[in-house]
């Protein structure tokens, strides 16, 4: 290993102090020094040996920090050499002091191309596939971590016909984030397809990653994200823009749970009775608005979950205010589904 200058200087400097460690631990005898009250500069900046001044602690006790011996001041080895940077070690059965470079960390240089692996259904996880099951027909880029591996999950929700198809191109590592470049392919308008509603989708797998995961579309294609919710849970009504999870029941309350992709993050709700009449009404804001996909919650009280209440979540019409995007479920229905 080449020497830095640290170690060069710390060889020239410190010879004394090999010395005297070397006389110590033979039987030459004993001398007589003086208390040096030396301070340290190092790199211009003043560093103390401990909390006592002129003194050093060594783990143990405090010794001074300085001694001079025949016209030489010598110090203490371990405290100059670790102030510089540098590795001290002590072989009791060897006598030997061995002073080092610590090991060099080579840190990645970013951004940096990451290796994946395209699995097909089933080479895929239990849990991998579950989480495609739930997610199959939403357009939808996550990410899912299982083990020492992260699994990159891209859906296109429901085509009306064969042809379309989605693929990874490109996995980039950043310092803050992990971008997934993705392709989308559609066909051509005079293309022979499949006349059958396709799902388009894709998995692959790269090593565990702790940052988060981002999903960027090439040639101006928008890769909806989940927000609020760690990954996508089953579905248990749906209209374009707006879908309703598994709900909670806790006490009395009933938490209906959903996921949204509406315009500025506004959900309304409202329940009515089997005569059509307005019960109860409110909106709720999503954790983001779309094009993402935003989760959101609220509650309905034990009053209004009686047979013949509906609950209806939709968007309200930027232009007029009507409602769009309806999803209409008796309340009665709807709470059978909770989440055990």
């Amino acid at each position: 290993m080449r020497k830095s200058k640290a170690l060069i200087f710390l060889t020239g400097v410190l010879a004394g102090v090999v010395l005297v460690t070397a006389v110590g631990f033979t039987n030459l005898g004993s001398i007589t020094a003086t208390f040096a009250q030396v301070r340290y500069l190092i790199s211009g900046k003043e560093v103390r040996p401990s909390d006592k001044a002129y003194y050093y602690f060594n783990g143990k006790t405090y010794v001074p920090a300085g001694l001079i011996y025949a016209g030489t001041t010598y110090l203490p080895l371990r405290f100059i050499a670790e102030s510089l940077g540098l590795k001290v070690d002590w072989n009791q059965d060897t006598q030997t002091i061995s002073i080092t470079e610590p090991d060099t960390v080579i840190k990645p240089t970013y951004p940096r191309n990451l290796l994946f692996e395209f699995l097909t259904r089933e080479a895929a996880p239990k849990e991998v596939t579950t989480l495609l099951d739930y997610s199959i027909g939403t357009e939808l880029g996550q990410s899912y971590t299982l083990g020492d591996k992260t699994y990159l999950i891209v859906t296109r929700g429901a085509k009306p016909t064969g042809g379309y198809a989605v693929s990874i191109k490109e996995v980039v590592e950043k310092e803050t984030e992990v971008v997934v470049k993705v392709q989308y392919q559609d066909p051509a308008p005079d293309a022979v397809v499949t006349q059958a509603i396709s799902y388009p989708y894709v998995v692959a797998m790269i090593e565990k990653t702790t940052k988060p995961v981002r999903f960027e579309g090439e040639d101006n294609a928008y890769i909806p994200q989940l927000y609020g919710l760690d990954n996508m849970e089953q579905i248990t009504a749906e209209s374009q823009g707006i879908k309703l999870l598994t709900p909670i029941q806790k006490e009395k309350v009933l938490t209906v749970r959903g996921i949204a992709r509406v315009f500025e993050a506004t959900v309304s709700w409202r329940l009515i009775d089997a005569q059509g009449q307005e019960k109860k009404s409110g909106f709720v804001t999503a954790a983001i608005g779309g094009p993402d996909w935003g989760y959101f919650s609220f509650d309905i009280p034990k009053e209004y979950q009686q047979a013949g209440m509906i609950l209806q979540v939709y968007e309200s019409s930027a232009k007029d205010g009507t409602p769009i995007n309806v999803i209409e479920i008796p309340v009665e229905k709807y709470a059978q589904l909770v989440h055990k």
